[in-house]
């Protein structure tokens, strides 16, 4: 049986209670404007926020650049890959020295656990990839090691497709 979540039951404790029961460190901050802080299979971290007033629920990473690079070459690769990736979008804020990256989804009709596992999954893979495949002029900070080869990319997806399925199998 499915646990369909009602739009009136969402709120940022249910969201982190979901991903505790499928084993995934999600805190809360504990502001009813907060956001839930979770680490993906990726190990890095992303946001988790709700706006009741459009019922979406908003996945957000925060990536730095590093030091080299002007905003022309910044904006660029944000275009790139946005052009490349369809499930997330990028964006540099006006005057910030930092690239976002969002995805949404509604839970106007209501939302099933699964969803927001996989959502959490999903984006936590596309976008950590899509850094990592597309920033050939390693712009954005994205840990010790910055560049990866093909082989390595492949190995580094096939571990996170399985964790995430892990995630999901755990839950359920």
């Amino acid at each position: 049986m499915t646990d369909i979540i009602a739009p009136d039951r969402m709120s940022h404790e249910k969201i982190k209670e979901i991903l505790i029961d499928a084993n995934v460190k999600a805190e809360f901050n504990g502001d009813t404007d907060g956001f839930v802080t979770v680490t993906g299979p990726s190990g890095f971290a992303s946001f988790i926020t709700i706006s009741d007033e459009h019922m979406l629920i908003k996945y957000e990473a925060v990536f730095e650049f590093r030091e080299h690079g002007g905003i022309g070459e910044r904006l660029e690769l944000v275009n790139k890959l946005n052009e490349m990736v369809v499930f997330s979008r990028f964006l540099i804020p006006f005057d910030d020295d930092k690239m976002y990256s969002d995805y949404y989804i509604s839970y106007e009709e209501g939302i099933t656990s699964k969803q927001i596992i996989n959502s959490m999954c999903w984006f936590d893979n596309v976008t950590w990839n899509a850094i990592a495949t597309l920033d050939e002029s390693n712009l954005v900070k994205v840990g010790e090691k910055s560049k990866t080869s093909s082989t390595e990319h492949f190995v580094i997806y096939a571990i996170f497709f399985i964790v995430c399925i892990i995630f999901l199998a755990s839950y359920y």
